[in-house]
């Protein structure tokens, strides 16, 4: 059996990182002289029965922090990151230029973005956003 709950991570890692400057982790958050970050995680895991075999659909959270040093550059960084289009949009780089995840899953989605805004990573303040995606990858042997 292949992995593919890993593969699925690893698909969305390899589509965030080609976000100029944006540092993809799926580990805790860095310190902040690293941000911007996106941290990826697990979320959530369902076996789905399909007439041909089996698959899985599985949510996967990103976590966007941005360094908040510079209040109004913050909120204009962080914004890019929240658009549907352009060249740091996450929603771009994540569903709409691959919904594959460069073959690792079949199909995926954002499916929201919340707790945007203010927050505290070890000790330092920064903004940031959680972007929840969904996905269904095929279980191959």
């Amino acid at each position: 059996m292949a992995n593919e709950f890993s593969g699925a991570k690893e698909g969305i890692i390899a589509a965030l990182s080609r976000i100029e400057g944006l540092r993809v982790l799926d580990y805790a958050a860095p310190a902040p002289s690293q941000y911007p970050a996106a941290i990826v995680r697990p979320e959530s895991r369902e076996p789905v029965e399909t007439l041909s075999g089996g698959a899985l659909r599985g949510g996967i959270r990103v976590e966007l922090l941005v360094t908040a040093a510079d209040p109004a550059q913050a909120a204009k960084s962080l914004e890019a990151y929240i658009e549907p289009r352009g060249s740091r949009s996450i929603e771009a780089a994540a569903a709409a230029a691959d919904p594959t995840w460069g073959g690792k899953v079949d199909d995926s989605r954002l499916v929201g973005i919340d707790n945007i805004g203010a927050r505290k990573r070890g000790g330092a303040s920064c903004v940031g956003a959680d972007f929840h995606f969904q996905f269904i990858a095929t279980i191959r042997e």
